[in-house]
């Protein structure tokens, strides 16, 4: 979904006029599924048309789980981009809803530091004049001048007692000369059609084999 403003729910708008400015102020502010068996590989996908302007212009999104490891998210563009062109201008947040309610509790922010991408992993405060409390970095890479791939341990996650799945989503956002109010970039458009994944222990069998 294509934005030119920073409208929706408080702690994303928060981040993302933070952002916006410079990585010094977004700390300080900071689907459907595929295939699925243990023993296998848990896929989902997202995809997005592009209809945003900016580099941030997300085509697809897939969550890629093998069992025994961590899940790895990869997020595909529509266009090229280098860190450098994106360099405390562009964007994206993994959005994870893991406890209660329809919000994300954690947040996992790709941004480029000059020229190299790197990641965060946040708890997202329900408080908008509390600060999002960073919890760790996490492994990143790219796989092509139009992606960006994120491993992140579940054991870094807060799962409520009777969660047998949680959900996940993209937030993309790009300020530039196409986008002087900033132009976000929702995957999927709305989040009641975000991506759902079995949470750690569910099935039963697989407890022993998340990461």
């Amino acid at each position: 979904m294509a934005r030119s403003d920073v409208a929706g729910p408080g702690s994303r708008v928060r981040r993302l006029l933070a952002c916006a400015g410079s990585f010094a102020a977004c700390l300080a502010l900071v689907g459907m599924p595929v295939a699925a068996a243990p023993g296998d590989v848990e896929r989902s996908m997202v995809e997005d048309h592009n209809d945003v302007l900016g580099l941030m212009d997300v085509a697809e999104a897939r969550y890629v789980h093998e069992w025994g490891q961590p899940p790895d998210w990869h997020v595909r563009t529509h266009g090229t981009w280098r860190p450098i062109e994106i360099w405390d201008r562009g964007f994206i947040w993994i959005e994870l809803d893991t406890r209660y309610g329809d919000e994300a509790d954690f947040s996992v922010l790709l941004r480029a530091d000059r020229s190299r991408m790197v990641g965060t992993l946040f708890r997202i405060t329900p408080d908008a004049g509390s600060p999002d409390v960073r919890v760790a970095d996490v492994t990143i890479w790219r796989r092509s001048a139009d992606s960006v791939s994120v491993t992140l341990p579940l054991r870094h996650l807060v799962f409520g007692e009777a969660r047998t799945t949680f959900r996940w989503w993209v937030v993309a956002s790009f300020v530039g000369d196409a986008c002087p109010a900033t132009c976000v970039d929702d995957v999927p458009d709305d989040p009641a059609f975000a991506a759902s994944e079995d949470a750690p222990g569910w099935p039963p069998a697989s407890v022993a084999a998340l990461g």
